[in-house]
């Protein structure tokens, strides 16, 4: 499968790594605590919305892939985080035996006034945390070229694609102690299955400035340089329908990265990637092995035989922009 991209703003290092296997699920998510819980993780086949407590603290995953809509993907995925910091009705009290040496109990972690044990200097005692979510929806189908003749037995069907969404990045890990904030990003892709090809992908990567801290709320409108699928009927029987496969992928992810360099660190943070309007494929068009436009072809589902090409644009959701 032969591709025109433009290459974007992502490494082949990068993409794989905010873009874990998703295996059965589409929905997936991937927490590492270096001084915590360690490694874990999860995951939905279409629709995630989990809780998880750890060690260090409270995490909430959300992600969606929509049904198979003609021309159309939509996916979104995010999170929510509460590590060593107690958030009122985010995070769970502290327990009555963490208040301190004066209880007399043991501090937790999420205590960054005692030590532990009771006189030592206070601490937060974890290394490192990583957080990484992606989504990942498919729109994939067998068309027919119709209108071809003798003379345009080879060619290329040319996929043009339109990715709309939003993004917001929120950061905050001001407070007793200080991290550093090694990566806070989120990508949208759009690629025909199996083409690791680097498109020219959406990239939202805002500095995290001022303390640690960051509320960056970022539109996408990004339109592809157009996906060129060859095609050979020259081994076609004669009367026989001339058919192609369709397989594109969007990929959207989240990634957050935080080291604590003093021992007292603690953060919250939201991530929020909303791409469910959305991946829409604007135009089909058949062309000969020069790459001109072959007039009175066409190319139609399979199936149905109907129209591949998405009936309506979906407008940007302003109810996912008032949430935030």
């Amino acid at each position: 499968m032969k591709t025109t991209l433009q290459v974007g703003l992502l490494t082949v290092a990068a993409l794989c790594l905010m873009v874990p296997d998703v295996n059965a699920f589409q929905v997936t998510y991937e927490v590492n605590e270096v001084g915590g819980s360690g490694l874990f993780g999860g995951g939905a086949p279409i629709e995630l919305n989990e809780r998880r407590e750890s060690q260090l603290g409270t995490y909430q995953f959300s992600g969606s892939v929509l049904p198979d809509r003609v021309g159309l993907i939509g996916v979104s995925t995010g999170f929510r985080a509460a590590v060593s910091r107690f958030i009122p009705g985010f995070s769970p009290e502290p327990e009555a035996d963490s208040l301190g040496p004066d209880v007399g109990g043991e501090p937790s972690d999420s205590n960054t006034g005692v030590g532990d044990p009771p006189g030592l200097p206070p601490s937060t005692r974890w290394t490192s945390v990583t957080v990484n979510t992606s989504a990942t929806g498919a729109f994939e189908t067998v068309a027919d070229i119709n209108g071809l003749s003798a003379t345009n037995d080879v060619g290329y069907v040319r996929f043009d694609w339109a990715v709309t969404g939003m993004s917001n990045i929120f950061f905050d890990g001001t407070g007793l102690g200080s991290v550093v904030v090694d990566a806070a990003r989120s990508i949208a892709s759009l690629r025909p299955v199996g083409d690791f090809t680097i498109p020219n992908s959406f990239f939202h990567d805002p500095s995290v400035v001022d303390g640690n801290s960051v509320n960056d709320l970022r539109a996408a409108n990004l339109t592809l340089e157009s996906f060129l699928v060859p095609f050979d009927f020259r081994q076609l029987d004669v009367g026989e329908t001339p058919q192609i496969d369709i397989s594109f992928e969007l990929i959207v992810g989240t990634l957050l990265d935080v080291r604590n360099i003093d021992d007292l660190g603690n953060f919250e943070t939201l991530f929020d990637a909303d791409f469910s309007n959305t991946a829409t494929l604007t135009n089909v068009t058949v062309l000969d092995a020069n790459e001109n436009e072959i007039i009175g072809a066409s190319v139609v589902d399979s199936v149905t035989g109907g129209s591949l090409v998405a009936s309506t644009v979906p407008e940007p959701s302003s109810l996912a922009l008032l949430a935030l």
